[in-house]
């Protein structure tokens, strides 16, 4: 995966092998699945909606006017992050699927994956128990196989939200 600036300057271009698609392209279904679940009073659901107010009934009333709008926002930038990997595979002949392909992204676009990459860190993070960037380290010897297949994409995703905040 490598990015690089636009040459009008404005936006980035994404360099995605088949793998890197692929696996890109699972991630929102993941997503979309828990967002979706009726009872969000889960460790996952602490760290995508934090509690925003120290007073219960504040928090309360926030809760009842902002999630709902908070959720819709997680949704919006995963489904633009979907629409845009879907993009590369419409019309994609087989030759085309194996090649690297280029997803070209504008400043608003950016943002989007921003926002879709932070939620889907935390869903991972959470889920492998990451607190500090030093556990990542630490984790990547000690974790069964599926949980390292976690932890190998968790840091794919820090690496890509790292570098489209830069380009930001």
């Amino acid at each position: 995966m490598q990015i690089e600036p636009n040459s009008d300057g404005k936006g980035i271009t994404l360099h995605l092998n088949s793998m890197e698609r692929q696996i890109l392209l699972e991630l929102p279904d993941r997503l979309e699945t828990f967002l979706h679940l009726p009872d969000h009073a889960t460790n996952v659901a602490n760290r995508l909606f934090p509690r925003t107010y120290n007073e219960d009934e504040v928090e309360a009333d926030y809760r009842k006017y902002a999630v709902e709008e908070i959720q819709n926002k997680k949704l919006a930038d995963l489904q633009h992050a979907r629409e845009d990997l879907s993009a590369l595979s419409h019309g994609a002949t087989e030759e085309d699927y194996f090649s690297e392909q280029e997803l070209v992204l504008c400043d608003a676009g950016i943002a989007r994956w921003i926002g879709f990459l932070n939620d889907m860190r935390l869903m991972l993070g959470t889920e492998l128990r990451i607190e500090e960037d030093s556990d990542f380290q630490q984790m990547s010897q000690e974790l069964p196989d599926h949980e390292a297949v976690n932890l190998e994409i968790y840091g794919v995703l820090t690496w890509l939200q790292g570098h489209l905040v830069e380009f930001f």
